[in-house]
């Protein structure tokens, strides 16, 4: 029997397939499900507890005995520690397979993907955290799947996709994951081709360069876009951040410049922090008069200037605000205190200066959070309530020597606290980093821990947001 075979090539410390018996129904089995004709149309086993190694699925996978089951829909075998994969040696007819995941088994090296080509039915892949680093010609085989809609090659070592062949086609997929590889090259043309259902599309820390074009803007239905930790440079196509269907946009970590884009009522995360924008926040903040969905907001590591604008009674859904090192000035509009979701609020490394407004001591959402600028340090109390520092910077003209002398001395304090906290996080970070990089085990299983965690974070925002549509 099919499942049988496959049981013998997998190495089951927990013994989670115990139960895996002639003498039993396989029906019954632990992770198969079968339909009302009794064939086996599911067979689930990730390993659910991702922090137990002991949990995990060893050995090797059988893929050739699994795809004889001819009503085989979902095979999730996802979060394990397979380090072999036997391929089918011949083109697999009947398949009814839909849905694939082997991902975030970091020990499994899969050499082509030529055998996916006869898997006609198939609709969702995911082979994250799996070395593809041999595929040079991954995206011809994925063309000839005519139904593919969920594409997931996170952090594969892939490093050809193909940018100017015109010939692939994946315009089918509303879905796709390609974070984490090394590309470095424009974004690809077939790119421009995919489905106007595409909905997600996060290539994070793919070493992409140039300029983000123009027609990422056309896609109608497109929620999530992540193109953080890149190497674009330019400005903001227009039409990007005012798409109307838009609802989580991070471009982090780049090299863009120009001015803040205008944004759409409708976007609820927006990252642009550690660019080099420049300009006022009012373009970004005074534009509409409708009240905005925006609950993230970080522009942080800029080169903004002038005035926090006084435009934020437009923004009431604002829970969290960075805006820290940048050049910015003046004094805190009461209106930004009178936000009522606010939770964090980050002015880091600014030049501003005044009295922290009543409105802040108004708040009922403020978590306990320190907020210091070169001038102004102030601390949001687990009373909800501001409380100011020792020292308070008055306008520069009507500073006297007794205050600057205080502020001296406070700013000798939090030096002096930030250095022995800086010496006591390098010695705790070089002991425990020590210890993952010179123990195999420990390191292997930090990487699939952290894999699993910043992929389960970004499905989980992604399918929040694509079910809010």
């Amino acid at each position: 029997m099919a499942l049988l075979t496959f049981k013998q090539g997998v190495i089951d410390p927990s013994n989670r397939l115990s139960n895996w018996s002639s003498q039993q129904d396989c029906c019954a089995w632990h992770g198969v499900s079968c339909n009302e004709q009794d064939r086996v149309f599911r067979l689930d086993l990730p390993n659910e507890r991702q922090n137990n190694s002991e949990s995990t699925l060893r050995g090797t996978i059988n893929l050739p005995s699994l795809l004889q089951l001819q009503f085989l829909e979902y095979l999730d075998l996802s979060y394990n520690d397979f380090e072999g994969i036997s391929l089918p040696s011949a083109a697999v007819s009947d398949s009814n397979l839909v849905r694939l995941d082997l991902s975030f088994n970091s020990r499994l090296h899969i050499h082509n993907l030529h055998w996916l080509s006869p898997l006609s039915s198939l609709e969702s892949l995911y082979l994250s955290g799996i070395d593809l680093h041999d595929q040079t010609n991954w995206t011809h085989s994925l063309s000839s799947l005519p139904f593919l809609s969920d594409l997931s090659l996170n952090d594969c070592n892939l490093t050809n996709l193909n940018p100017y062949d015109k010939n692939v086609n994946l315009s089918s997929l509303s879905f796709l994951d390609l974070a984490e590889n090394n590309f470095n090259t424009q974004l690809p043309y077939w790119l421009f081709n995919l489905s106007n259902e595409l909905w997600s599309l996060n290539l994070r820390n793919c070493n992409f360069i140039g300029q983000i074009p123009d027609w990422l803007g056309k896609y109608n239905s497109l929620q999530y876009l992540h193109l953080s930790h890149n190497l674009f440079h330019g400005s903001i196509p227009s039409n990007l951040a005012n798409s109307s269907s838009l609802q989580v946009l991070d471009i982090s970590f780049n090299d863009l410049s120009g001015g803040l884009p205008h944004l759409s009522i409708e976007v609820e995360i927006l990252d642009l922090a550690h660019n080099s924008f420049s300009g006022s926040l009012s373009p970004l903040l005074c534009q509409s008069e409708h009240n905005s969905r925006l609950a993230y907001l970080d522009i942080s590591s800029n080169l903004l200037t002038g005035e926090l604008s006084d435009c934020w009674n437009n923004w009431k859904a604002l829970s969290h605000i960075f805006l820290g090192s940048n050049k910015l000035l003046g004094e805190i509009p009461p209106t930004l205190g009178s936000l009522p979701s606010l939770e964090s609020l980050d002015l880091h490394d600014n030049d501003l200066y005044g009295h922290i407004p009543r409105s802040f001591q108004n708040s009922s959402t403020l978590v306990s959070r320190e907020n210091s600028s070169r001038h102004l340090r102030f601390v949001f109390s687990e009373s909800s309530k501001l409380v100011i520092q020792q020292f308070q910077r008055a306008k520069p003209e009507k500073q006297n020597q007794k205050q600057l002398e205080e502020g001296y001395e406070v700013e000798y304090f939090w030096k002096s606290l930030y250095v022995g906290m800086g010496v006591g996080f390098a010695v705790g970070f070089w002991m425990v980093s020590g210890s993952i990089f010179f123990i195999r085990t420990w390191r292997h299983r930090f990487f699939r821990w952290f894999d699993g965690v910043v992929d389960r974070i970004y499905v989980i925002v992604a399918l929040k947001f694509r079910s809010l549509h």
